[in-house]
């Protein structure tokens, strides 16, 4: 699921990337589009002025000039449709990459919440009917070591709380688990 999400993350960038290319074709075509146009009816009104002031004739007749700026508008208005069609295509592309990429998110977060529920939740019960089977003097027993500085602490305050709230035995223990652990709760577990 994680290549997923990375697979779908590349093609957004390749897509985007590849968008912005066709953007800057596209544009560039539009615009040499809207110039050749100017062009070509700049030299129809020249030729058209020329038929009146000449006295008849031929309107239909184009200069060399003019045929090669139709013939490039032509060829400009190809490349202009064929990059927008692409610049299109990559946009879906995206939309697509998009689309698989929050799904993927959406599944690795649900992955991850139900990960941390069982560990965690597996854990607390363990610890709770461990310590809730055991008297108050066997908590404090270890396999026959003497206890250092930390652990004579534990011992004291398993036996605080114990004598003050049996029933918060359980709570404790898990809180000491995650501290432990250095989940991302710990930091403001300790406050």
């Amino acid at each position: 699921t994680n290549n997923t999400l990375r697979a779908a993350k590349a093609t957004q960038k390749q897509m985007r990337a590849r968008r912005s290319e066709l953007g800057g074709t596209v544009n560039a075509s539009k615009q040499r589009i809207d110039y050749l146009r100017e062009l070509l009816d700049t030299k129809k009104a020249e030729r058209e002025a020329n038929i009146e002031y000449g006295g008849g004739g031929e309107s239909e007749i184009i200069d060399e000039e003019e045929y090669a700026y139709i013939q490039e508008l032509k060829q400009t208005k190809f490349t202009y449709k064929e990059a927008h069609t692409e610049m299109r295509a990559a946009t879906q592309a995206m939309e697509s990459a998009n689309s698989t990429a929050d799904e993927t998110r959406v599944e690795l977060l649900a992955q991850f919440e139900s990960w941390y529920s069982l560990s965690f939740s597996e854990e607390a019960e363990n610890d709770a009917m461990n310590t809730s089977s055991m008297s108050v003097g066997e908590l404090g027993q270890t396999k026959g070591d003497d206890m250092d500085d930390d652990e004579q602490f534990d011992q004291l305050q398993l036996d605080r709380v114990m004598a003050e709230e049996p029933d918060s035995l359980a709570f404790v223990n898990a809180r000491k688990s995650v501290i432990k652990r250095g989940g991302a709760n710990a930091a403001r577990l300790r406050n």
